[in-house]
């Protein structure tokens, strides 16, 4: 951080997060966010989760994004088994929008909580949480340092909290943008991954689903199968549920279809679909919902796999018979 004064500091740190946040893939735009949080604050590692409430911290909280940097894997498959004795995480949860420290094991009232902070040498935390009407979940971020590090200050706390409000929003924003969505409620039921499966975004209602089948690895990858469904182009079922998976240059997206035994086309698969039958190019189809033409190529692609339709004249027929429905 340079040497000026703390409204320099705020003001060159928002600025220099944002663009941060907003170069590379969209998906992605919570990890770099919190690179610059990261840089602005001056800290070793952070993590960061959604979980479904404050209402889990009494038992062990079920993450449905986890993520960190600077920190090992084990670090938070380690917090997993201790992070119910942890009473400092119920102080933040039961406090949205301030932030809480910590310096040494004085918090960890647990021996195996403080065993587990002691073993990653994590000498100083800071700490928020906020509920996510976006995703329907309640965001959590701490910073760490380790030992040998300064405990983080007032100055440092503001930082943080400024930073991740505005963060909070580019990454709704963000996400909103990639699904042309213009209401959270729709997004609930939507999940983000990079190429390689790690997740960088899960609603509420996707996490839901996901939990009642056994997920087992939440928060952090979608299931291993689902990557093989992606790459094909096609869909899964979730219990009595669908979920309608692609791959486009953001990563792999699913999205839950309906409850039914046929999924109902996905708005955005159906407005690509209708203006391509209008007669508009890919590229026109692009420039008219702000995609790019490979994200356009996808969604038809898409739309002709749960149409069952193979050239322009049968996707004009299906889309003139009612609400399109896949094929079981």
């Amino acid at each position: 951080m340079q040497n000026l004064g703390f409204p320099e500091q705020l003001g060159s740190a928002l600025i220099e997060g944002l663009a941060t946040a907003l170069s590379g893939p969209r998906a992605q735009t919570l990890e770099r966010g919190m690179a610059a949080l990261c840089r602005s604050v001056g800290c070793d590692g952070a993590a960061w989760g959604l979980i479904e409430g404050p209402s889990e911290v009494a038992t062990a909280p079920s993450f449905h994004l986890a993520g960190s940097l600077g920190l090992g894997d084990d670090v938070l498959q380690g917090y997993a088994a201790v992070c119910g004795d942890d009473h400092f995480a119920s102080a933040v949860l039961a406090r949205p929008g301030q932030v809480l420290r910590w310096s040494g094991t004085s918090n960890a009232d647990a021996p195996a909580l403080r065993v587990w902070v002691e073993h990653h040498r994590l000498a100083h935390g800071a700490a928020l949480c906020s509920h996510d009407t976006f995703s329907g979940q309640t965001f959590v971020a701490v910073l760490y340092r380790f030992d040998g590090g300064k405990a983080f200050d007032d100055n440092e706390a503001t930082l943080m909290r400024f930073l991740l409000a505005q963060l909070a929003m580019l990454w709704c924003r963000s996400l909103q943008d990639m699904f042309n969505a213009e209401s959270a409620d729709s997004l609930s039921g939507t999940l983000l991954a990079k190429p390689d499966g790690t997740l960088t975004f899960c609603g509420a209602g996707m996490a839901a689903r996901l939990a009642a089948t056994g997920w087992d690895q939440p928060g952090q990858r979608v299931p291993t199968a689902w990557l093989q469904v992606a790459a094909a182009g096609g869909r899964v079922r979730i219990g009595k549920d669908w979920a309608v998976i692609s791959e486009d240059g953001d990563g792999l997206r699913a999205e839950l279809a309906s409850t039914g035994l046929a999924p109902s086309m996905p708005t955005r698969l159906l407005r690509v679909a209708a203006l391509f039958c209008d007669g508009l190019t890919a590229k026109q189809i692009a420039r008219e919902l702000e995609l790019s033409p490979a994200t356009v190529r996808t969604y038809l692609r898409d739309a002709y796999s749960q149409l069952g339709v193979r050239n322009k004249i049968e996707l004009h027929g299906a889309m003139r018979h009612g609400p399109p429905l896949g094929r079981p």
